[in-house]
């Protein structure tokens, strides 16, 4: 995958604070020995109950506990609608990107032997194999905006730390079908143009443009949902 997506040149300002995961360049402090023991405890849960296709099931997760000597036990099943899996797959992938890792990262974890580059790459290959035609990251059934949302920020984000032309690429898809997913004058909500709106735009908001192509378009996407929602937020003279 990393020869497909392809690794990075010169990763700067915010995303370049970021690499090398715990205490990585950027991070001289705020976090302590605390802090730090349960960022890596959760992210050694979620590399444990990774599929091997890449992704994170929200009703087959159980099905990975204790393919690890050091974790012998098993989750309590607390299975969800598994049309959400993108989303929990983006979410995972943001806690690891949060952290520092990303495709390319070579950082193994001395108590699973996971490596966290490999964790980071193949989700990322999930999500964007799953991508239509037109961009949209999730199967289009049910509540689906918010898990092509969450999987567009995984892949801006990625692209952020990476710079990678294939992320790159894909992201820019990513965010072309949100602009034009939004509702006229107005925002997002469950589905693509669904004449009305709610909440989904904390997640609108999020993802990166990751070219100067729909920069534009996307400031202005992003102004005419906080004039939607002014009179909410106080704001937006």
């Amino acid at each position: 995958m990393v020869g497909v997506i392809g690794l990075a040149g010169g990763v700067g300002g915010q995303y370049g604070q970021r690499i090398g995961g715990p205490g990585g360049k950027g991070r001289p402090s705020g976090p302590t020995a605390a802090t730090e023991g349960a960022v890596q405890a959760a992210l050694r849960w979620l590399a444990r109950h990774q599929h091997a296709d890449g992704h994170w099931s929200v009703t087959g997760y159980t099905s990975e506990c204790g393919k690890i000597k050091a974790y012998p036990g098993s989750c309590a099943p607390n299975p969800g609608d598994p049309d959400h899996d993108g989303g929990v797959t983006g979410l995972a992938l943001l806690a690891f990107l949060g952290a520092g890792y990303y495709h390319g990262s070579k950082d193994i974890d001395k108590e699973t032997g996971i490596c966290y580059g490999d964790v980071v790459k193949n989700g990322l290959k999930w999500l964007i194999n799953r991508q239509d035609a037109e961009g949209c990251l999730a199967p289009r059934r049910g509540e689906y905006m918010y898990d092509h949302l969450i999987g567009a920020l995984a892949l801006t984000e990625a692209y952020g730390l990476s710079e990678s032309e294939h992320l790159r690429v894909s992201a820019q898809r990513a965010v072309d079908f949100t602009v034009a997913a939004q509702n006229e004058g107005s925002g997002w909500r469950y589905t693509a143009k669904s004449g009305d709106s709610d909440s989904s735009e904390v997640w609108i908001c999020s993802p990166r443009t990751p070219s100067r192509r729909t920069a534009s378009s996307t400031a202005a996407t992003t102004r005419s949902a906080a004039c939607w929602a002014a009179p909410a937020w106080g704001c937006c003279a």
